[in-house]
């Protein structure tokens, strides 16, 4: 804590309670007594404030910068040494694991982290709160969030309990908004609501990425070949996603494609970041220009006055994944055209369960 008091001015109750307060918390606390501008303000500040209960005050200028070096290097020395300054920083890889309350998510979470997994750090909170656990698999470190469910406003509880509930719905909310990929997580036995809809816009409306899983598998009944399929086709048809989010098929109970659900997630996370080569790209752009003239005129609803033109397409950014497509006209740009462009791109790389953008600008 950097303890910031007014270095011209004399020392007020008010900041000998602060002082004496931050003393009692036993946190590192650098004081710093600012605006002190000259030699004889910086002694003046340092008699003034000798009293305070700390060992070092350093005397500094926000207006010109004097003494903010031995600032920085006074907080430097309080900062606990937490690891071997050889070890390489490691950042996990943020997966959430939401859906409505009772579809196994604390099962999923639990099955994780049983199976010969090597935990490195466990957080754990209540039962209503987010919970973390940090696991290594395939050499990757991983920070899995089990979350509260997430159920509709009118269906939460009353007095205490529904205070409860609103702020399990925050803490679930800030999981995945921090979160690098979610896992949402359905009843497979189960039809599709209005509030598992309502989870993928809402997952959606924040770019994230994300992958479904459909538990409780074991519960279907007389599984065909063709029954995963027709699954999958149900499922894109009521959560009108499209075919490159993963859909992974689970049960807790028989144990089956568990780590699954980890291999897809440290996949999205890697093509979250992945560059396209500028010769893939352009090859894309001229497959676009040389459709079928029945294929554009299927593409291309409405038929431009002037013919279409494609200058170039550039990928300009990662996380989420952002293309650009130049075009001099860009209202003549069908949606059904930049669902053709979005396609080829995902044929060149698939970017599994990751939101992809395509903007349109003009010859400017």
């Amino acid at each position: 804590i950097i303890f910031v008091v007014d270095g011209k001015s004399e020392a007020l109750p008010q900041d000998m309670e602060t002082a004496l307060w931050l003393k009692r918390t036993k946190l590192p606390v650098v004081m710093c007594l600012n605006k002190t501008d000259n030699v004889r303000i910086k002694h003046g500040a340092i008699a003034t404030y000798a009293h305070f209960p700390y060992d070092q005050s350093i005397p500094c200028s926000a207006k010109n910068g004097v003494g903010t070096a031995e600032l920085l290097d006074a907080v430097v020395e309080q900062i606990p040494q937490i690891a071997s300054p050889d070890a390489p920083a490691v950042t996990p890889i943020q997966v959430a694991i939401i859906g409505q309350p009772n579809v196994g998510k604390s099962s999923l979470f639990n099955r994780i982290i049983g199976e010969d997994r090597v935990i490195i750090s466990d957080l754990p909170h209540t039962t209503r709160d987010p919970n973390d656990t940090i696991v290594e698999y395939q050499g990757r470190h991983i920070n899995l969030i089990d979350t509260a469910g997430l159920r509709r406003q009118n269906r939460l509880g009353h007095g205490t309990d529904k205070t409860i509930e609103l702020l399990s719905t925050r803490g679930t909310k800030e999981s995945i908004r921090k979160a690098d990929v979610v896992v949402l997580v359905i009843e497979a036995q189960r039809k599709i609501v209005h509030q598992d809809k309502a989870l993928i816009s809402y997952l959606q409306k924040l770019r994230k990425s994300f992958v479904l899983v459909a538990n409780k598998w074991d519960l279907i009944p007389d599984k065909s070949p063709t029954t995963i399929n027709d699954f999958i086709k149900y499922y894109q048809f009521h959560f009108e996603f499209a075919d490159h989010i993963p859909t992974i098929f689970t049960s807790t109970v028989d144990h089956q494609r568990i780590m699954s659900v980890l291999d897809a997630a440290i996949e999205i996370y890697d093509y979250q970041r992945h560059w396209l080569p500028q010769e893939m790209l352009d090859t894309a752009l001229r497959r676009l220009r040389n459709l079928e003239p029945r294929e554009r005129r299927r593409v291309q609803s409405v038929k431009p006055k002037r013919p279409l033109v494609l200058t170039s397409l550039t990928q300009t950014d990662v996380n989420p994944v952002r293309f650009v497509l130049l075009a001099p006209r860009p209202k003549n740009v069908a949606p059904a055209l930049m669902n053709r462009l979005e396609k080829m791109i995902r044929e060149l790389c698939p970017y599994s369960g990751v939101p992809m953008y395509i903007n349109i600008v003009g010859k400017e």
